[in-house]
């Protein structure tokens, strides 16, 4: 399933479209600039297929494509500068199959990808390090196919793998630590194929899996809680593969399932209240 998603950037919404281009819309004209792959045009988007968009804080457009890599968008030209999986490149983007593009603190970016692993990438110096799965390595990045990335309000990085569950990153020692999912441990990890995060106020994350519900996560505690569909009961999860979890201004929990609609989680009580389409 491809994540479309949509940012309203310097007045313009940008959405990645199902598997055809990139596009700009002027919400005040309603005009669409498309931008697509062209064999013969070097600077032209790198693929057809988006799978994720950020805005950095120079408000620079990073692209990150299914078979193109790592793109950058300059405003003025409608150009992109290519980043791709060439490994001998200063400022590799590790491989061609981008799925997430998280910008920290500190201005640098961190690239998830589906089969290359977990790269830094310093806009900066050009330069870019790589972090991948080694089987001899408890300490290295749990899985090379990273979907999700976030950064709590400790610095530290968490990376959601497709079938190695969490990965929480120590930046200064550069070594991982493994959150797995343990069929004899109800306090673990629901499921080993991560989509999604968001940290809270208290610092709890929650963590949106695949077939797994919706994860709570005390890190003061190792505490474990999860959300799951039960069949009959109106106040469980809907679904149990969540995609995208996310907090408003008022503290509310908001979770996008796959198949399920969306769900308004009360935390107090533990219930949902559901949302769905209704033809």
């Amino acid at each position: 399933m491809l994540e479309k998603r949509e940012f309203y950037i310097n007045g313009h919404w940008v959405a990645p479209a199902q598997a055809h281009d990139l596009q700009v819309i002027d919400p005040s004209t309603e005009a669409v600039v498309r931008y697509r792959h062209d064999d013969g045009d070097p600077t032209s988007l790198g693929a057809d297929t988006v799978r994720f968009i950020l805005e950095d804080r120079s408000g620079r457009l990073w692209v990150g494509t299914q078979g193109g890599g790592l793109d950058r968008l300059d405003h003025e030209t409608g150009t992109f500068h290519h980043y791709l999986k060439d490994r001998g490149a200063p400022a590799a983007a590790g491989y061609d199959d981008v799925r997430a593009i998280f910008e920290d603190r500190e201005g640098i970016l961190w690239i998830g990808t589906n089969g290359g692993g977990f790269d830094r990438f310093d806009r900066e110096s050009g330069d870019c390090t790589h972090f991948m799965h080694d089987p001899q390595d408890p300490h290295s990045l749990s899985d090379d196919r990273v979907f999700a990335i976030l950064e709590d309000h400790t610095g530290t990085l968490w990376v959601g793998t497709y079938g190695g569950g969490l990965s929480k990153f120590d930046v200064s020692r550069k070594k991982f630590r493994r959150y797995r999912n343990d069929p004899g441990d109800q306090n673990s990890l629901n499921h080993n194929i991560v989509w999604s995060f968001y940290e809270d106020e208290d610092g709890i994350l929650w963590i949106g899996t695949d077939s797994g519900g919706l994860n709570r996560f005390d890190r003061r505690t190792g505490r474990w809680r999860h959300y799951l569909h039960r069949p009959g009961d109106p106040s469980s999860l809907s679904h149990n593969t969540v995609r995208v979890v996310i907090g408003d201004r008022d503290g509310v929990l908001w979770i996008g399932t796959n198949g399920g609609g969306v769900n308004r989680l009360d935390r107090k009580t533990g219930r949902m209240t559901r949302y769905r389409h209704d033809p």
